[in-house]
């Protein structure tokens, strides 16, 4: 791959964030940097979908980083004008426009928190892949699960009490995701939003929730076996036997005893 001019492309970048002021010049010169370096990243002998379900280019990650970066700049100094940036850019076809999109909601200061909300909501009822939709959710919120973790909590619950799977799915991928970063803390909190979907589990569903329920044993296994004994006895069916089942061995050997005694109490009774 020829080496980028790093003073060039700088320039070009600083060409670029002078048209933040409008957002559809902004996003040609966008379209014009990406197609300049496109297909920089490809392999000998790769091939070009001629297709795409979206379209996306093939630029070195280094391009994409130092238009964040100069845009982070943009975001202290010019907030709303960056925020109204996002829509243009997330309406664009293209996944660099709309990741690009995901990471300024998510450098944006607190006090536009619920504009950054807003437009997670809003975005995630687009016909989206599973990866994208994903990749939406974690750039997006990132300010807010570290610095607003109740605000985020009750994003995540709007994604789980939706009533599309997909959002569901969403919500339970970003808890699995906070559990599994050890400076979050507020562990017993969650012990509140899961059990509903252990009640009534759901095949759809299911691979999520086995993932937060794998990385709850892992923080904090007598708790979560405790949640897990209290919603069996709580719903002694067939269903939830065999649901909680598959999560016994997320725990260690003494532990899987209790609960395989209590499971088998509940199939006698």
């Amino acid at each position: 791959m020829p080496a980028v001019d790093l003073v060039r492309l700088r320039s070009q970048i600083t060409e670029l964030v002078s048209l933040i002021n409008d957002p559809n010049s902004f996003l040609q010169k966008f379209h014009d940097l990406l197609e300049l370096y496109n297909s920089w990243t490809l392999k000998s002998g790769q091939d070009i979908p001629s297709k795409p379900l979206t379209k996306s280019y093939k630029v070195p990650q280094q391009i994409i980083k130092q238009i964040e970066y100069k845009l982070a700049d943009q975001i202290k100094t010019t907030p709303q004008v960056t925020l109204d940036l996002t829509d243009a850019l997330w309406q664009d076809e293209t996944l660099e426009s709309k990741n690009l999109a995901a990471y300024i909601l998510g450098q944006m200061p607190l006090e536009y928190s619920d504009q950054v909300k807003e437009r997670i909501l809003t975005w995630s009822e687009t016909r989206l892949t599973t990866a994208a939709l994903d990749t939406l959710f974690q750039r997006a919120t990132s300010k807010l699960e570290q610095e607003k973790p109740g605000e985020w909590q009750e994003l995540v619950l709007g994604f789980l009490n939706h009533y599309d799977p997909a959002m569901q799915i969403l919500g339970l991928k970003a808890i699995a995701n906070v559990i599994e970063n050890p400076t979050f803390g507020n562990i017993p909190s969650l012990f509140k939003i899961i059990p509903p979907f252990l009640q009534e589990p759901s095949d759809i569903t299911q691979n999520a929730l086995n993932k937060v329920i794998k990385a709850l044993a892992n923080r904090t296994p007598i708790e979560t076996a405790y949640l897990l004994k209290q919603v069996l006895a709580d719903n002694p069916s067939k269903t939830v036997s065999q649901n909680i089942r598959r999560y016994v061995p997320y725990f260690q050997i003494a532990e899987q005893k209790n609960l395989l005694d209590l499971i088998r109490k509940s199939s006698n009774s």
